[in-house]
């Protein structure tokens, strides 16, 4: 006589088998990567921040994403502190006690388990997760991320460097009215690929601190986003940024100083000042194999000119000089 054992209920609770049914490839600043997911929510939100891939390729992807969503009807704070760890080739992130990512740079995959309610979030998923998320994949897929605004005009670019309250996001926002074409104000993506330094700008909304209405009225209208003890102001679309993301050439650096002064100077920078400045920019501090990548961004931009610009506290007058410096740059161009 043979007793049948009832089927085996195979025990799952960290949801490592969760299914991913739903699969798309994305076109990421000139990647490829494989989107997979659970949730149309959390697929619909990161798809519609890149370029989704119509045509087939049997070459791999160059990272695979699968992001888990999970119902939390008693979500309070969407978005709360995040805490990070690393070491070789792990990247580990947590946002309280709701959501984490795990990246493996060595297996070029990462996964991320969040709650769903968070991708109805049009500021913060964008700038929190995403913009995080992307910040530390990114040197694995061969762009260098760096802490500078970018404007452009007919594909030349300035990176814009300056610390906090230095009037980056609002001069950027001026540059636009001029007629440059707006690419980020906070992150740029260092792209050597082609032997040519480029850079792609940033996919999530400028963040306006709430004293720029002072300079920008019609920033009160924009969406309200708080982050911890930070309160900012976002365009959902911002009216100046390319209707496609494309890379630009970068043909020089700024380094804004917001001060007292009566005059605004704008004073070439010797290389030694210039490399220590650009190093403190770096998002962050990566483990030895992206050492050469780095590096490499570095002597590009060293070869670039660059200057500092000392203003009062308008940032419209740091933004003409902005554009006076692209549009002397274009003119000896079409001299040549």
């Amino acid at each position: 006589m043979t007793t049948e054992l009832p089927p085996r209920t195979l025990r799952d609770p960290l949801r490592r088998l969760t299914a991913t049914p739903l699969k798309t490839d994305l076109s990421i600043m000139g990647r490829r990567v494989h989107l997979e997911s659970n949730s149309a929510a959390l697929f619909s939100a990161i798809a519609a921040l890149f370029e989704p891939l119509s045509e087939s390729c049997s070459d791999p992807p160059d990272f695979l994403w699968r992001l888990v969503g999970e119902t939390s009807p008693d979500l309070v704070a969407p978005w709360p502190e995040m805490a990070a760890f690393s070491e070789e080739g792990l990247r580990y992130v947590t946002f309280g006690q709701r959501g984490f990512f795990a990246i493996d740079l060595d297996a070029r995959e990462a996964i991320a388990f969040l709650p769903e309610a968070w991708a109805s979030d049009p500021v913060g998923f964008p700038s929190v997760f995403a913009a995080t998320f992307f910040d530390l994949v990114a040197p694995a897929l061969a762009l260098s991320p760096i802490s500078a605004a970018c404007v452009a005009f007919k594909g030349r670019a300035l990176l814009i460097f300056g610390p906090p309250r230095s009037g980056k996001t609002t001069s950027t926002y001026f540059a636009g009215k001029l007629g440059l074409e707006f690419h980020a104000d906070q992150a740029s993506f260092l792209d050597l690929q082609s032997d040519e330094l480029r850079a792609w700008g940033q996919f999530w909304p400028a963040a306006f601190r709430e004293e720029s209405v002072q300079f920008l009225p019609e920033v009160g209208s924009a969406e309200s986003f708080t982050y911890g003890n930070l309160t900012f102001r976002c365009f959902l679309r911002h009216p100046f940024r390319a209707a496609q993301a494309r890379s630009v050439v970068p043909v020089g650096c700024v380094f804004l100083e917001r001060r007292d002064a009566r005059v605004p100077q704008l004073v070439p920078m010797g290389v030694a000042e210039r490399e220590g400045r650009v190093r403190e920019s770096l998002s962050f501090q990566d483990d030895a194999r992206f050492e050469s990548q780095y590096a490499q961004a570095l002597r590009a931009i060293g070869k670039l000119p660059a200057y500092r610009l000392s203003y009062g506290s308008d940032p419209a007058v740091a933004a003409t000089f902005l554009r006076n410096i692209l549009m002397v740059h274009d003119s000896l161009e079409v001299a040549r």
